[in-house]
């Protein structure tokens, strides 16, 4: 026996569980709609490829455009330096430095041979000058040449900056020539090496790094010891000889001589006298309570107290500040 079915009309036996025509044609519609969902598919995959290709050829041609304007070299020396070789003896008005009888065949990139450090006293005010007027981290790259036991500074160039704060900078690298760089310390942090700077100076191959923290306070510091800084003198000139020169080595890396316990303290208010104690730093403050503090307004054997809870009456005994609840 035959069937007719009821979707195109056509005859099919009972030994068929539907019709050939429509199921074929209904398998047909299937395979094809699964072929536009692949094809689909492919082509949202493909942009998905081609964005991100774009996007890491962007990032390398910028990562490769940074590293090209960091690389820039810049003069060794200033404008003036044809005039100011320090290399050319010959050379008219030349301050040149190598003293036969004390300069060594010293290379730089050897940290142990640099054990002293030789600025002008133009250079250091120079830097004085800059500490006193900037209020933003600044950056000097140094040039030197052996004398004595360690370096002769001869030029210092500020490079450029592209970002810097209180706290930080971004700037060009100093030159291959160079031998390190100095820079300043604004916050009053001391002149100590952050660990960034000890990062900074063991990955670079200049051998020093310094620090300015404030007038006439420089540390300077070798990859070999960055924590202790090695001897500074100011030195004058006359033609191409150093005639004195002067130690100005900071008894200590803190500001104002603060250093206690191992590390630096800061400074006290006014009226407030400060002194190294076996409990750290402390700032003696004198019996008129005008001298102390907001936070220890109650003056008491020469110190400031802190004041009483509520409730609490405050009173100077002999063994020192008194609350009587």
């Amino acid at each position: 026996m035959t069937r007719i079915c009821l979707h195109c009309q056509g005859e099919f036996s009972d030994n068929e569980d539907q019709c050939p025509e429509c199921y074929g044609r209904l398998y047909r519609q299937k395979i094809s709609r699964k072929r536009k969902n692949l094809k689909r598919f492919g082509s949202k995959i493909i942009e998905i490829l081609v964005i991100f290709g774009v996007f890491f050829l962007v990032l390398a041609g910028g990562y490769a455009l940074l590293n090209i304007v960091g690389n820039l070299p810049y003069p060794s020396h200033p404008v003036v330096d044809q005039s100011q070789s320090y290399n050319n003896p010959s050379t008219a008005q030349s301050q040149s430095y190598n003293n036969p009888s004390t300069a060594q065949s010293q290379s730089y990139n050897n940290p142990i041979s640099i054990s002293a450090f030789y600025i002008t006293e133009s250079d250091l005010a120079k830097l004085n000058s800059k500490f006193s007027t900037e209020r933003l981290e600044f950056r000097y790259c140094l040039f030197g040449e052996s004398y004595k036991n360690g370096v002769l500074i001869t030029n210092m160039v500020e490079p450029e900056y592209q970002s810097r704060s209180q706290s930080s900078l971004w700037a060009t690298e100093c030159p291959s020539t160079s031998v390190g760089f100095i820079h300043s310390h604004p916050e009053g942090d001391g002149c100590i090496l952050s660990s960034g700077d000890i990062s900074t100076l063991n990955s670079e191959h200049f051998p020093i790094q310094g620090v300015m923290c404030e007038k006439n306070r420089i540390t300077i510091f070798t990859k070999d010891k960055p924590k202790n800084f090695i001897p500074i003198y100011a030195v004058s000139t006359n033609s191409n000889n150093v005639v004195s020169s002067r130690d100005i080595t900071p008894r200590t890396a803190c500001i104002g001589e603060r250093f206690c316990d191992g590390t630096c303290w800061n400074g006290c208010n006014t009226g407030g006298v400060w002194s190294c104690t076996p409990q750290g730093g402390h700032c003696q403050y004198g019996p008129d309570p005008k001298h102390c503090p907001p936070d220890f307004p109650n003056s008491c054997l020469g110190t400031c107290w802190d004041g009483c809870r509520a409730g609490g009456v405050w009173s100077c005994t002999s063994q020192g500040g008194h609350c009587q609840y």
